[in-house]
Protein backbone atom coordinates (compact mmCIF):
# COMPACT_ATOMS: atom_id res chain seq x y z
CA UNK A 1 0.00 0.00 0.00
CA UNK A 2 2.84 2.39 0.84
CA UNK A 3 4.54 1.59 -2.47
CA UNK A 4 1.24 2.36 -4.20
CA UNK A 5 1.12 5.70 -2.36
CA UNK A 6 4.64 6.63 -3.48
CA UNK A 7 3.74 5.63 -7.04
CA UNK A 8 0.75 7.92 -6.76
CA UNK A 9 3.07 10.71 -5.59
CA UNK A 10 5.13 10.31 -8.75
CA UNK A 11 1.98 10.46 -10.90
CA UNK A 12 0.89 13.60 -9.08
CA UNK A 13 4.15 15.37 -9.89
CA UNK A 14 2.37 17.63 -12.36
CA UNK A 15 -0.43 18.49 -9.93
CA UNK A 16 1.97 19.68 -7.25
CA UNK A 17 0.95 22.95 -5.71
CA UNK A 18 4.16 23.46 -3.78
CA UNK A 19 7.22 21.55 -2.61
CA UNK A 20 10.40 22.04 -0.64
CA UNK A 21 13.14 19.82 0.78
CA UNK A 22 10.84 18.34 3.45
CA UNK A 23 7.30 18.50 2.07
CA UNK A 24 5.21 18.21 -1.06
CA UNK A 25 1.64 19.45 -1.52
CA UNK A 26 -0.80 18.30 -4.20
CA UNK A 27 -4.52 18.18 -4.90
CA UNK A 28 -6.49 15.32 -3.30
CA UNK A 29 -7.74 12.81 -5.88
CA UNK A 30 -11.20 12.77 -4.23
CA UNK A 31 -11.68 16.35 -3.07
CA UNK A 32 -14.03 17.01 -0.17
CA UNK A 33 -14.46 20.68 -1.10
CA UNK A 34 -13.48 23.11 -3.85
CA UNK A 35 -9.97 23.22 -2.39
CA UNK A 36 -8.69 19.93 -0.96
CA UNK A 37 -4.95 19.38 -0.84
CA UNK A 38 -2.61 16.93 0.85
CA UNK A 39 0.65 18.04 2.45
CA UNK A 40 3.01 15.08 2.72
CA UNK A 41 6.47 14.79 4.31
CA UNK A 42 9.13 13.42 1.98
CA UNK A 43 10.55 11.25 4.78
CA UNK A 44 8.41 8.47 6.16
CA UNK A 45 6.28 9.17 9.24
CA UNK A 46 3.72 6.43 9.84
CA UNK A 47 0.53 8.34 10.75
CA UNK A 48 -0.71 10.83 13.34
CA UNK A 49 -0.40 8.20 16.10
CA UNK A 50 3.29 7.90 15.19
CA UNK A 51 3.87 11.57 15.98
CA UNK A 52 6.23 12.41 18.82
CA UNK A 53 7.26 15.66 20.44
CA UNK A 54 10.09 16.08 17.94
CA UNK A 55 7.55 16.01 15.07
CA UNK A 56 5.75 19.17 16.24
CA UNK A 57 7.92 21.48 14.04
CA UNK A 58 7.19 19.21 11.05
CA UNK A 59 3.43 19.37 11.66
CA UNK A 60 3.65 23.16 12.07
CA UNK A 61 5.52 23.39 8.76
CA UNK A 62 2.89 21.18 7.11
CA UNK A 63 0.17 23.52 8.39
CA UNK A 64 2.11 26.56 7.18
CA UNK A 65 2.49 25.04 3.70
CA UNK A 66 -1.23 24.22 3.61
CA UNK A 67 -2.16 27.81 4.47
CA UNK A 68 0.32 29.10 1.90
CA UNK A 69 -1.23 26.97 -0.85
CA UNK A 70 -4.73 28.16 0.08
CA UNK A 71 -3.56 31.78 -0.10
CA UNK A 72 -1.92 31.08 -3.47
CA UNK A 73 -5.28 29.71 -4.63
CA UNK A 74 -6.96 32.96 -3.50
CA UNK A 75 -8.77 31.48 -0.48
CA UNK A 76 -9.37 34.59 1.59
CA UNK A 77 -11.31 33.22 4.58
CA UNK A 78 -8.68 31.20 6.41
CA UNK A 79 -11.11 30.76 9.31
CA UNK A 80 -13.34 28.61 7.07
CA UNK A 81 -10.88 25.75 6.60
CA UNK A 82 -10.24 22.27 8.00
CA UNK A 83 -6.74 20.91 8.45
CA UNK A 84 -6.07 17.55 9.98
CA UNK A 85 -5.22 13.87 9.83
CA UNK A 86 -7.24 10.66 9.68
CA UNK A 87 -6.85 8.56 12.82
CA UNK A 88 -6.05 4.88 12.34
CA UNK A 89 -7.66 2.54 11.51
CA UNK A 90 -9.46 5.01 9.21
CA UNK A 91 -6.34 6.29 7.45
CA UNK A 92 -6.09 4.54 4.10
CA UNK A 93 -2.39 5.32 3.61
CA UNK A 94 0.25 4.37 6.21
CA UNK A 95 2.16 7.63 5.64
CA UNK A 96 1.42 10.92 7.39
CA UNK A 97 -0.55 13.33 5.20
CA UNK A 98 -2.29 16.55 6.21
CA UNK A 99 -5.68 17.24 4.65
CA UNK A 100 -6.13 20.94 3.82
CA UNK A 101 -9.78 21.69 2.99
CA UNK A 102 -11.56 24.95 2.07
CA UNK A 103 -14.17 26.26 2.29
CA UNK A 104 -15.18 24.05 5.21
CA UNK A 105 -18.68 25.53 5.18
CA UNK A 106 -19.26 24.07 1.70
CA UNK A 107 -18.18 20.47 2.35
CA UNK A 108 -20.55 17.75 1.21
CA UNK A 109 -22.30 15.44 3.70
CA UNK A 110 -19.79 12.70 2.85
CA UNK A 111 -16.93 15.12 3.43
CA UNK A 112 -18.37 16.26 6.75
CA UNK A 113 -18.57 12.63 7.83
CA UNK A 114 -14.89 12.15 6.93
CA UNK A 115 -13.37 15.54 7.79
CA UNK A 116 -15.97 17.47 9.81
CA UNK A 117 -15.84 18.64 13.44
CA UNK A 118 -18.02 15.71 14.58
CA UNK A 119 -15.85 13.09 12.88
CA UNK A 120 -14.28 10.78 15.45
CA UNK A 121 -11.57 9.67 13.04
CA UNK A 122 -10.31 13.09 11.92
CA UNK A 123 -7.95 14.98 14.23
CA UNK A 124 -7.08 18.62 13.59
CA UNK A 125 -3.53 19.94 13.61
CA UNK A 126 -4.02 21.44 17.08
CA UNK A 127 -5.58 18.17 18.25
CA UNK A 128 -2.60 16.22 16.92
CA UNK A 129 -0.18 18.53 18.73
CA UNK A 130 -2.17 18.17 21.96
CA UNK A 131 -2.27 14.38 21.53
CA UNK A 132 1.48 14.27 20.89
CA UNK A 133 2.36 16.48 23.86
CA UNK A 134 -0.08 14.59 26.12
CA UNK A 135 1.41 11.27 25.08
CA UNK A 136 4.91 12.60 25.74
CA UNK A 137 3.87 13.86 29.21
CA UNK A 138 2.24 10.52 30.08
CA UNK A 139 5.30 8.56 28.96
CA UNK A 140 7.62 10.92 30.83
CA UNK A 141 5.56 10.67 34.04
CA UNK A 142 5.47 6.86 33.76
CA UNK A 143 9.23 6.79 33.24
CA UNK A 144 9.83 9.05 36.26
CA UNK A 145 7.44 6.96 38.37
CA UNK A 146 9.32 3.79 37.39
CA UNK A 147 12.64 5.34 38.41
CA UNK A 148 11.16 6.65 41.67
CA UNK A 149 9.62 3.28 42.46
CA UNK A 150 12.88 1.44 41.79
CA UNK A 151 14.71 3.82 44.15
CA UNK A 152 12.11 3.30 46.89
CA UNK A 153 12.17 -0.49 46.61
CA UNK A 154 15.89 -0.67 47.43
Amino acid sequence: LLQEFYGCLNQLFYSQMRKDDELVCFRDLKPGARHHYLVVPRTHVGNCKSLRKEHIPLVEKMEEMGRSVLQKKKVTDLDDIRMGFHMPPFSSIPHLHLHVIAPASQMSIRSLRNYGPQSYWFITVSGAATYTISLWVVLHVCFMFTIFRSLCVK
